[in-house]
């Protein structure tokens, strides 16, 4: 209590003192806008002491200056101020995507996925105008849309959105059923006498452990490019039997699907249905029409691209096994991937004045753990006359980088030569260029033998027309050691009929070759230095136009190898047979 004396009045004056408040906390805050009521409310008041706020309470975005005053009996009143911040919220879970509508002759807009909060403003920008309304012509159109609000950051989406023809469902189950195409005939893309049928073989392959007469000698086999080709149609022909049952059905599952189209129109993109021994489902995209199909254990999806008009399969032969096919107005595309380990591709494009003219490529990985192990491509020519394979497949020394040119007869089929090179990759030299031939263009040698012994310079010893003394040959010179000519047994294919799978299969057997360095010297000098070697008197009856054809497959086409040489890698063929449609 406080004491004074007042002398005027001759009196003691007695009054409660007032004490200071100390130690109350009223601080600023900070918070993310979200639609609930935020405050600042002071804490640690002492006993006795009251409260009254002012301006300390905001729902929307802005700075609210607060205040509190505090009183009490006893105390002094006191007023402390402090921030209030509510921030703009960021949108989330709102997206727009590209889309495809009808024409109604009504403007339309685009539809936004998620939901818009309260106070939130929409501005729609066509081809950069403000549009509000909508379109409603035929045409795609760029879109920008930006949500905005005074408690949120804008959010700016873009997509594109397009008014496309309104759909006559009268016809749209055939519309839809004709975009699917046909079976394709992927042999139809090489000359006719290439069909497998004409590379079988009708009697057991020769083993050349007793002279073997070089007229005995199967003639229709293939070198280890055109195989790859071979393999792969051979593959594509096995799985189009499940194809093949799903386009037997068509027909009646257009029917049911117009039917169900007359009753649910508005259900359109989606129906499902059993048709014999398989179910099947028809959705529709924006880009594709697509057909599902369970056929036995095999999965087949039968799509056509809406984009470019072209129209495919993807069969699901095993669950790591798949095989996938585009047809396009002049071109093919097959693929096939087993296990992520196993990967090829093969491509043909028919030329559009000419259809006799083909181009294409193959691509064949084969990887372990995702480490490539093996990686060949081949360019593919068939011309009027020819058909030319050059690429990377072949029998090659281990350490060199080599180039194998594969030629054939489109009249025959018959292989007519081949061209390697062979580039050291340690050295960075041409060790070899050879010029390989069939022993049926080779006069003057009537019988072969093979002995699995090498003789230094060859993998085997080879005898011909009877004789015990084994084939010798002569080297280009003192300094270079290389052979100038020599017979080699070299791995080709041919195929055999499985009448129990209705399926070709692979036979991998060997025919002698005769090879001669590409040198015009060691050429016209061949039938001396044989004769020279093992009197023995040979010659080329190698057609000069087919020689002329081995040395414009390599050396011409060559660079239209290299310029594809790296055009698919293993994981886009993996990519494209693992592709889904919707």
């Amino acid at each position: 209590v406080d004491h004074s004396y007042n002398a005027t009045t001759n009196t003691c004056v007695c009054s409660a003192k007032q004490i200071e408040i100390t130690g109350v906390n009223f601080n600023s805050q900070s918070y993310v806008y979200d639609g609930t009521t935020k405050s600042i409310l002071a804490s640690n008041l002492p006993e006795g002491v009251s409260a009254v706020y002012s301006n300390n309470v905001g729902v929307d975005v802005g700075t609210y200056n607060a205040s509190v005053t505090l009183s009490g009996e006893g105390y002094i009143t006191k007023t402390l101020t402090a921030t209030l911040t509510i921030t703009k919220a960021t949108l989330t879970d709102i997206t727009l995507q590209n889309q495809k509508v009808a024409q109604n002759g009504e403007y339309q807009l685009p539809k936004i996925d998620g939901n818009l909060p309260n106070g939130v403003t929409v501005s729609w920008y066509f081809n950069d105008a403000l549009n509000n309304t909508g379109v409603k012509e035929l045409g795609t159109y760029s879109i920008k849309l930006v949500i905005s609000g005074n408690n949120y950051n804008d959010l700016i989406l873009t997509a594109s959105f397009t008014i496309r023809e309104k759909i006559d469902f009268t016809d749209l189950a055939k519309t839809v059923i004709n975009a699917l195409g046909s079976t394709p005939d992927a042999w139809s893309f090489l000359p006719k006498s290439f069909a497998i049928q004409n590379r079988t073989l009708t009697t057991p392959a020769p083993t050349y452990t007793d002279f073997t007469n070089v007229s005995a000698i199967p003639q229709n086999y293939i070198g280890k490019q055109l195989n790859v080709v071979y393999g792969v149609l051979t593959k594509c022909d096995a799985a189009l039997k499940y194809v093949n049952t799903v386009y037997g059905a068509l027909n009646v599952i257009e029917q049911a699907y117009q039917l169900f189209l007359n009753s649910e129109p508005d259900n359109y993109k989606v129906f499902e249905g059993t048709t014999g021994t398989f179910t099947y489902k028809i959705q529709l995209t924006d880009d594709n029409y697509i057909l599902y199909a369970s056929v036995n254990t095999v999965e087949v999806c039968l799509y056509a691209n809406l984009s470019d008009n072209s129209y495919g399969a993807k069969i699901q032969l095993t669950q790591t096994t798949a095989l996938r096919y585009d047809v396009g107005e002049n071109s093919l595309t097959i693929a096939l991937n087993v296990l992520n380990v196993g990967s090829t591709m093969l491509t043909f494009t028919r030329d559009a004045k000419n259809s006799q003219l083909v181009t294409g490529a193959f691509y064949e990985y084969l990887s372990v753990s995702d480490i490539e192990l093996v990686g060949t491509c081949a360019y593919i020519d068939v011309g009027e006359t020819y058909t030319t394979l050059t690429g990377t497949k072949g029998d090659f020394i281990p350490t060199t980088d080599g180039r194998n040119c594969e030629v054939y007869s489109n009249a025959t089929g018959k292989l007519v030569g081949t061209e390697v090179k062979e580039t050291d990759s340690l050295l960075g030299v041409v060790s070899f260029d050879t010029l390989w031939y069939n022993l049926y263009d080779v006069s003057g040698i009537t019988t072969i033998k093979k002995v699995d012994e090498s003789n230094k310079s060859n993998a085997d010893t080879v005898y011909i027309n009877g004789s015990s003394k084994a084939l010798a040959t002569k080297t280009c010179s003192l300094v270079n050691r290389s052979r100038r000519f020599d017979i080699e047994f070299k791995e080709v294919c041919a195929y055999s009929y499985n009448s129990t799978t209705e399926e070709y299969e692979l036979v991998q057997f060997e025919v002698p070759m005769l090879f001669i360095q590409d040198n015009e010297d060691y050429l016209s000098s061949f039938t001396k230095d044989f004769k020279d070697e093992n009197d023995v008197t040979v010659s080329l009856t190698i057609s000069s136009a087919n020689s002329a054809a081995v040395n414009y497959g390599y050396n011409d086409l060559l660079a239209n190898y290299q310029a594809i040489a790296e055009a698919v890698t293993q994981q886009d063929i993996i990519n494209y047979c693992s592709k889904q449609f919707a």
